[in-house]
């Protein structure tokens, strides 16, 4: 396989960390999400791992520490993405948007099923599904359109846009792998 970095971004209750956790599986290369980035980046600037999760949950008021803490961001990803790796999330489509080896994935669902997913699989309260769809997606797009000049979930913004619910997780990461073999990735 070539480098080749997979960036996925992703409705809340889409499956697209699922996906991409799948699609690392089967290429057989690391898999990074907000979570794991700390420890894989380790010597990028050391910056708290939750003072990075806090700037990706909304768009920052103090511009100082969200610029320290978006190069920190970046050197980290850029750091990780020195091989060939899916990342989950990040906006790493963004940030890594001049490597010529990265490949965007944007994954989303009909509201419906990403209540049932996000009920069924992550364990979130029924009652308040609603209310934790709009924050979590709303979160997203803030960070994402801080930090950039582009609309968060629009295709035009990605290499590939997958409705996890027409393909279910296995089908979208066949999808993504044809894309990458029709490309010459793989």
């Amino acid at each position: 396989m070539k480098r080749t970095i997979i960036a996925i971004s992703r409705q809340y209750g889409s499956g697209g960390r699922l996906v991409g956790k799948a699609l690392a599986d089967r290429l057989s290369i690391p898999f990074y999400d907000g979570s794991s980035l700390a420890p894989a980046a380790h010597g990028a600037e050391g910056v708290p791992n939750d003072e990075i999760v806090k700037l990706m949950e909304r768009a920052p008021e103090n511009y100082d520490a969200s610029e320290k803490l978006l190069s920190y961001l970046e050197k980290s990803l850029r750091k990780i993405s020195s091989s060939s790796c899916v990342i989950a999330g990040m906006a790493a489509g963004y940030l890594l948007r001049k490597d010529p080896d990265l490949i965007t994935v944007f994954i989303h669902a009909p509201e419906s099923a990403r209540k049932d997913r996000a009920v069924n699989v992550y364990g979130a309260d029924r009652k308040k599904i609603d209310k934790q769809l709009r924050r979590m997606d709303t979160s997203r797009a803030s960070f994402f359109e801080y930090i950039s000049d582009r609309k968060w979930g629009m295709a035009r913004n990605y290499n590939i846009s997958i409705d996890s619910s027409a393909t279910g997780i296995e089908g979208a990461v066949d999808t993504i792998v044809s894309y990458l073999e029709k490309a010459g990735r793989l």
